[in-house]
């Protein structure tokens, strides 16, 4: 997976979710996609490559995957079927708009 990182952002190649720092300079990082919660920088990168992972269904098929992904939603305080929730209705919003 693809994750183009700056000291600022991080954004996932095929998801086009990405992460940013709450502040300037600061420790804190939003997702796009769990835009309430604070989170470090290595849990901002882990909520990216979750994204990334669920936009790649032909991954979705390897148990290893699920594993990693239980592991990367472990790190951002939440499950695959909720992250799944939330990327799917982000874009749905897209679509739409």
């Amino acid at each position: 997976m693809t994750l183009y990182e700056t000291s600022r952002t991080i954004i996932g190649a095929r998801s086009g979710e990405w992460a940013t720092r709450a502040t300037r300079g600061g420790s804190t990082w939003r997702l796009s996609w769990l835009p309430e919660t604070n989170l470090t920088v290595e849990q901002a990168r882990a909520g990216v490559l979750l994204a990334e992972i669920l936009a790649t269904p032909r991954t979705l098929t390897d148990p290893a995957v699920w594993d990693e992904l239980g592991r990367l939603a472990r790190q951002v305080n939440t499950t695959v079927p909720q992250a799944f929730s939330a990327l799917l209705q982000r874009a749905q919003v897209r679509r739409s708009s």
